[in-house]
């Protein structure tokens, strides 16, 4: 059974002081993503997810947070919010960032940051069509459903080793980068690990 998600002690275990670890591989681009938490109501939180346009030259299709490459000299919270902004049209001064997850790298030789931003405000949407060809929220409770989420195993690719998760929502199967973030996320705010967990 999964447990009534509450916004206020949401944040408040998001606020805890932590120290996010930060990894540096060889080659890897920097990158960041937003996590922007949005209060449906008091034990209803949901966060938007995209699917990539067809016309980007990489990862085009897949389902994934809203980010992007962060510039020269900028930081993971100023280029999540950048991006979500520029693929969404949520207004980059609405989102207030939380806190930085731990570093997520890919084998497509990304280093994503993912920062956890709230939203006051109703989600409301202006999406880039060049960037983004859907977008669908995906509720935080789902994060507690053993019933729509893979674990299967581990992927070791030019000597790293990459965790292999999968959620369902809505039709939709969400993994790769996005998954292992998303199980980061669901860990820190006391999600079951596995099925001994529940």
């Amino acid at each position: 059974m999964m447990p009534s998600v509450n916004w206020s002690d949401i944040v408040a275990t998001l606020s805890l002081p932590r120290q996010p670890r930060v990894l540096s591989y060889d080659g890897y681009r920097h990158a960041a993503v937003a996590i922007v938490l949005t209060k449906i109501s008091e034990t209803e939180i949901v966060f938007p997810l995209t699917v990539r346009s067809p016309k980007l030259r990489t990862h085009s299709g897949q389902i994934s947070l809203p980010g992007g490459t962060t510039d020269e000299g900028e930081s993971a919270a100023t280029c999540a919010r950048r991006e979500t902004e520029e693929e969404l049209g949520i207004p980059r001064g609405a989102m207030e960032v939380v806190c930085l997850l731990d570093a997520v790298p890919t084998p497509s030789q990304f280093m994503i940051t993912p920062v956890v931003c709230t939203l006051a405000n109703p989600l409301s949407y202006n999406i880039s069509e060049h960037e983004v060809a859907e977008v669908f929220e995906m509720p935080l409770s789902s994060l507690w459903d053993m019933t729509t989420r893979e674990d299967f195993g581990t992927r070791h690719y030019r000597g790293h080793a990459y965790p292999l998760h999968a959620y369902h929502h809505a039709g939709y199967r969400i993994w790769g980068a996005t998954a292992r973030i998303l199980r980061q996320l669901g860990d820190l705010l006391g999600a079951p690990s596995g099925p001994e967990s529940q």
